[in-house]
């Protein structure tokens, strides 16, 4: 009785293409529950907030962009300023809508205004002449032997 097992080039192949499906299923198990990321230890990050509450933006911007690409994310972050600005906001509230006049919540407002056609839309071209009808059947080609 076969059991399918005796081309062993199949077979290592078959081991092979194993080996990489649970590779894969193990990296994906271990990426979705967290895996291997590891949290920074949390006297750097007092040291790092207590120096970044000291620092200007200006500041910020100069040391990130010496560091790297990492230091630019987490001084990325580090670098919002949480403070309320209430003259950047009453900036913001004084801004008048000044449209069209045009509501497009209602269906009575007055109509937008469409421009007049100024040229024609196609070009005219002399019309081609349109066969009429269906077009005649080929002819058969038969002898009569009789």
């Amino acid at each position: 009785m076969k059991t399918g097992f005796e081309n062993k080039r199949k077979l290592a192949i078959l081991v092979v293409l194993l080996l990489v499906l649970v590779g894969a299923l193990w990296y994906f198990v271990s990426t979705m529950w967290g895996g291997s990321s590891t949290p920074a230890p949390p006297q750097a990050q007092a040291v790092r907030s207590a120096t970044a509450a000291r620092e200007t933006p200006a500041e910020r911007r100069s040391t990130t962009q010496t560091n790297g690409p990492d230091a630019k994310k987490v001084a990325s972050l580090e670098s919002l300023d949480p403070t309320l600005h209430p003259e950047l906001m009453a900036g913001a509230e004084s801004l008048v809508y000044a449209g069209t006049g045009r509501n497009i919540f209602s269906m009575q407002s007055a109509q937008p205004k469409i421009e007049k056609v100024q040229g024609p839309v196609r070009p005219s071209v002399a019309p081609q002449p349109v066969a009429q009808g269906p077009p005649p059947p080929p002819p058969i080609d038969l002898t009569f032997f009789g």
